[in-house]
C-alpha cells in the first residue's frame, strides 16, 4: 500500500471538504414551496443559504485544485510553528462551536418566545454537522502531518490513558448504580442530582481555559514570583467583587420600609444577631453553643469598625474573602503548575460575580456578599490543603508548619464542624507519601493536634464552665437532627421531656437514631447513599448542563435557575460522562505529578460529603466548601489535553509540564510564628468576647426602668406593664398580605396583618411582631428601644419607645 504523504493528505482533506460541500449544496437545491418562492424556484432565505453554500463549495474546489499543483506548499503550513497550532485549535473550536450552537438553538426554539426559530432548525442542523465534520478534518489533518511527534506522545501516554479509561468507566458504573438505588427506593420519582448552588457558565470556562493556555505557552518565561501573582489576583478579585452592588436575594433581603436598607436574613441574620449581641456586651445572645462562633466574632469586629451599614460590612468581609482565588492559584500551582492555578483563580472570581447576579431568583446561592459561612470555610479548607502540601513535602525540614496547618483547620472547625474530617485523608495520604514512616507520622500528628488545640482549647474551657463537660459543638442540636431524620419524625425538633437534662436528652436522641438503624437499615443506607451520590455526582455539574435556554442573555448571565431541580435523562447523561472524563484525566495527571498528594483535594471532598450525607444532606450550599475540587480536576483535565496537543505538534516539550518556579512557601520562621499567634488569638477571642465588652443593657429593677422611661417621654401609661430595654435589629414593616416568600418564619411569612417585625437584643433576646397600621416614620436599625409588655415576654408588646440621640418616639400596638 503506497504511503500517504503530507501533500496527498492535504489533497484528501480538501477532497473531503469538496464532497461535503457538494452534498450540502445538493440538499438545499430542492425547490421551495410554490407560495414561498421569491427568486426563481426559491424563497429569499433559501436563496441566501444556497449562495452561502455555493461560496463554501467554491472555496473547497479552489483549495482542492490548488493542492493538485506541483508547486503547492500548503501542506507545509501544518508543520509551521504558529500556523499548525492555529489550525489545530481552529478545528477544535469549529467542532465545539457548531455542536454547542446546534444545541443552543434547539433549546431556544423550545421557548415559546423564540418558537419561530424552529423553522430554521433543520438548516442549522445541517450546517452544524457540516462545520463539525470540517473542524474534525482540519484537526486530524494537522495531527497526521505531525504524526511522528503525535505517535511518540501517544506511546508515552498509553499507560495513563488506560488508567483514565478505567477511572472513567468506574465513575460511570457508580453513577448508574446510584441512579438505580434511588429508583428502587422510590420508584415513582426520577432522581434529581443535588448539584452545586450555582454552576460555572460556558464562557467562564472558555476564558479560564484560554488564560491557562497562554500560561502553558509562557511557562518558564514569566519571571514574576508566585507570591506577587497571588497578590495581584487578590487585588483583582477585591476590585471586581467590590465593583458590584449587593443584589438582594434570600440571604440579603431587598430594602423595604421603614428604612429601605438591605438586612441579612435566615442563617445570615442569625449569625449577625449574635455578633450584634457581642457588641452590646451580651455575649452570643445567651446561647450555650452558638453556630459558627468565630464567624460571629468576625462580624462583631466588622460592625465595631465600619458600623451597621450592610454594604460596609460586606466590603470589610470582602477584603478577606478575596484571598480565596489567590489561595486556589497557589494550590493549583502546587498540584500542576501555574496554568491550573490561574484557571482556578479565574473561575472562582467569575463564579462569585454571577452568583450575585442570580441571587434575586434563587434561594440556596452563597457568595461573598452574604453573611454566610460557606465561602470562609472554602477559603480555610483550601488554605489548609495548601499548607498540608508544603508540610508533608518538607517535613521534618520545617516543624512549625504542621502547627500552623492545624491552627487553620481549628479555625475552620468553628465555621463548619465537619471540617475536622479533612484530617482523615490528609494523614492517610501523608502516610502513603512518606512510606508509612510511623515515628515521623506520629510527630506530625502531634504537631497538627497542637495547632488545633491552640485554637479550640479556649472554647472548650468556656463550654466546660457552662456545662461541666468537654463539648465543642451543640450535642443536643446534632443528636436531634440525627434522631429526627433517621426516625422520619414529622416535626423539626423532638421536644425534651419535662425534668430531662441535656445529657439525658442527648442519650435519648442517640437511642432513637440507633433504634431506627436497627429497624430499617435499608431505608437509612439508601438515604445516605442517595445524599452522598447527590453531592458527589452532582458536583460534576459545576460545569453546566442546560435543559432550557429562555433567551440569548442567559448565555452570559442566567435569567432562570436552570441548574435546580432538573432530572437525569438520556439527553443529559452524555454531558455528565464528558465531565467525568475530564475529571478522570485531571485525577490521573495530579497523581502522576504529586502521587498521593495529588489526591488530597479529592479525599477531602469525599470525606466532607460523606459526613453531610450521614445527616441526610447534600448538594447546593452543603457542598460549596469543597465543590471547587471538581473544577480543579476538570480544568486540569482540559489543561492536560491542551498540553498534549501542543506536545503532539512539538510546540512544547515534555520538560515544560512541571512548573519552573520554586515551591510557594512562607519565607521566614517569624512569619510562621506570627501566623500561629494569629490563630491562637482567633481561638481565645471566643471566650474573651463575652467578658471584655461592657454590658450596655444591664438588668435593672422595674422602678429604675420606669424612671428612665419617664425621663425620656411623658406619657400616662399602665404602670403594671413590664419594661424591657435593648436594641432593635433589622426592622421590617409589612403591610397586610405582604411578607417574605420562601419562608415559614413567624412574622416574616405573608400575613393578613400589618406589622412591624424586628429582632431584639438586650435584656431579652428574640423576635418582636408588633401590629401596626402604618409604617413607622422613624425606626432606624440598631436603635435603642424600650418595650412595654403585659407579661414580660416579647409576644405581648403594647408599646415601643424608640430613642436615638435627640429623637424619641412612642409607638402603640394596633388592636384591629
Amino acid at each position: 500500500m503506497p504511503k500517504l504523504t503530507d501533500k496527498k493528505a492535504t489533497q484528501l482533506f480538501s477532497l473531503i471538504w469538496v464532497l461535503e460541500s457538494l452534498i450540502v449544496l445538493l440538499y438545499f437545491l430542492s425547490p421551495s414551496e410554490p407560495e414561498n418562492r421569491a427568486i426563481w424556484l426559491y424563497s429569499r432565505s433559501r436563496s441566501a443559504i444556497i449562495l452561502f453554500t455555493g461560496l463554501l463549495c467554491g472555496g473547497s474546489l479552489g483549495l482542492f485544485f490548488a493542492t493538485r499543483k506541483e508547486e503547492n506548499k500548503l501542506h507545509e503550513l501544518a508543520k509551521k510553528t504558529g500556523w499548525k497550532e492555529a489550525l489545530a485549535f481552529c478545528g477544535i473550536f469549529l467542532f465545539v462551536l457548531s455542536r454547542t450552537t446546534h444545541n443552543g438553538l434547539l433549546l431556544l426554539s423550545e421557548n415559546k418566545d423564540f418558537h419561530s426559530l424552529a423553522g430554521y432548525f433543520p438548516y442549522a442542523k445541517i450546517f452544524s454537522i457540516y462545520f463539525a465534520v470540517l473542524g474534525a478534518c482540519i484537526f486530524v489533518w494537522v495531527l497526521y502531518t505531525n504524526r511522528v511527534s503525535f505517535l511518540a506522545n501517544i506511546q508515552k501516554e498509553r499507560r495513563s490513558a488506560s488508567v483514565v479509561i478505567g477511572i472513567w468507566f468506574l465513575l460511570g458504573i457508580l453513577l448508574l448504580f446510584a441512579d438505580q438505588v434511588q429508583r428502587n427506593f422510590d420508584p415513582g420519582h426520577n432522581w434529581g442530582l443535588g448539584g452545586p448552588h450555582f454552576p460555572l457558565i460556558e464562557w467562564q470556562i472558555f476564558l479560564a481555559w484560554a488564560l491557562a493556555t497562554i500560561f502553558i505557552l509562557r511557562e518558564g518565561k514569566l519571571t514574576l514570583s508566585d507570591k506577587w501573582i497571588a497578590v495581584i489576583i487578590w487585588g483583582v478579585t477585591l476590585a471586581l467583587w467590590l465593583s458590584q452592588p449587593v443584589n438582594p436575594g434570600y440571604g440579603a433581603q431587598a430594602p423595604i420600609a421603614p428604612n429601605y436598607e438591605i438586612y441579612p436574613f435566615s442563617d445570615a441574620q442569625l449569625y449577625d444577631q449574635n455578633a450584634q449581641s457581642i457588641i452590646i456586651g451580651k455575649g452570643m445572645a445567651g446561647e450555650e453553643f452558638p453556630a459558627r462562633p468565630i464567624y460571629i466574632i468576625f462580624l462583631a469586629v466588622a460592625h465595631a469598625l465600619v458600623g451597621q451599614d450592610y454594604n460596609a460590612v460586606v466590603a470589610f468581609q470582602t477584603i478577606f474573602l478575596a484571598a480565596f482565588p489567590a489561595i486556589l492559584y497557589l494550590l493549583g500551582k502546587e498540584i500542576s503548575g501555574r496554568p491550573l492555578g490561574i484557571a482556578l483563580a479565574t473561575l472562582a472570581i467569575l463564579r462569585d460575580l454571577l452568583s450575585n447576579e442570580v441571587a434575586h431568583f434563587t434561594v440556596n446561592v452563597t457568595y461573598s456578599k452574604l453573611l454566610l459561612s460557606e465561602l470562609p470555610v472554602a477559603l480555610l479548607l483550601a488554605l489548609f490543603l495548601l499548607l498540608a502540601y508544603q508540610w508533608i513535602k518538607k517535613y521534618p525540614e520545617n516543624k512549625i508548619l504542621p502547627i500552623l496547618t492545624g491552627g487553620i483547620l481549628g479555625i475552620a472547625i468553628f465555621f463548619r464542624t465537619q471540617s475536622i474530617v479533612a484530617l482523615i485523608p490528609t494523614f492517610f495520604l501523608a502516610a502513603f507519601h512518606q512510606k508509612w514512616y510511623l515515628r515521623r507520622l506520629v510527630q506530625q500528628g502531634v504537631l497538627v493536634i497542637v495547632g488545633i488545640a491552640l485554637v479550640i482549647t479556649p472554647w472548650l474551657y468556656r463550654n466546660w464552665q457552662h456545662t461541666g463537660g468537654i463539648v465543642l459543638d451543640n450535642p443536643l442540636s446534632q443528636m436531634n437532627v440525627l434522631a429526627v431524620r433517621y426516625s422520619n419524625h414529622n416535626e423539626m425538633v423532638i421536644p425534651q421531656i419535662p425534668g430531662e437534662n441535656d445529657s439525658e436528652y442527648s442519650n435519648r436522641m442517640l437511642k432513637i437514631a440507633l433504634e431506627s438503624m436497627r429497624e430499617r437499615p435499608e431505608w437509612i443506607s439508601n438515604n445516605v447513599i442517595s445524599h452522598f451520590s447527590q453531592s458527589f455526582f452532582g458536583g460534576f455539574l459545576v460545569f453546566p448542563v442546560r435543559d432550557s435556554l429562555p433567551d440569548f442573555e442567559s448565555l452570559l448571565i442566567p435569567t432562570t435557575n436552570f441548574w435546580e431541580n432538573w432530572r437525569v435523562t438520556s439527553e443529559k447523561k452524555p454531558a455528565i460522562f464528558l465531565y467525568m472524563l475530564l475529571f478522570a484525566i485531571g485525577v490521573v495527571s495530579a497523581w502522576k505529578k504529586e502521587r498521593w498528594l495529588g489526591l488530597l483535594p479529592l479525599g477531602t471532598n469525599l470525606f466532607y460529603n460523606l459526613w453531610t450525607a450521614l445527616f441526610f444532606a447534600g448538594g447546593i450550599r452543603f457542598s460549596f466548601p469543597v465543590d471547587w475540587v471538581y473544577y480543579l480536576y476538570q480544568m486540569l483535565g482540559l489543561i492536560v489535553i491542551t498540553r498534549f496537543i501542543f506536545r503532539a505538534l512539538s510546540t512544547i516539550n515534555k520538560n515544560k509540564t512541571a512548573p519552573v518556579a520554586p515551591a510557594t512557601q512562607l519565607s521566614h520562621r517569624s512569619a510562621y510564628i506570627t501566623a500561629i499567634i494569629v490563630t491562637f488569638v482567633a481561638g481565645i477571642s471566643l471566650p474573651l468576647s463575652e467578658i471584655v465588652v461592657p454590658d450596655q443593657y444591664p438588668d435593672k429593677t422595674q422602678n429604675q426602668l420606669w424612671e428612665d422611661f419617664q425621663s425620656a417621654i411623658s406619657a400616662d401609661l399602665n404602670k403594671n406593664l413590664i419594661l424591657i430595654e435593648g436594641r432593635a435589629l433589622y426592622p421590617r414593616y409589612f403591610a397586610a398580605g405582604e411578607g417574605i416568600a420562601w419562608t415559614a418564619k413567624p412574622g416574616y411569612q405573608p400575613s393578613p396583618e400589618s406589622r412591624l417585625v424586628f429582632e431584639m437584643a438586650g435584656q431579652t433576646t428574640g423576635r418582636v411582631i408588633f401590629p401596626l397600621k402604618e409604617e413607622p416614620h422613624f425606626f432606624p436599625n440598631a436603635v435603642d428601644v424600650t418595650l412595654l409588655t403585659e407579661d414580660g415576654s416579647l409576644r405581648n408588646v403594647q408599646y415601643i419607645l424608640v430613642s436615638d440621640k435627640n429623637t424619641t418616639i412612642l409607638y402603640e400596638r394596633s388592636n384591629e
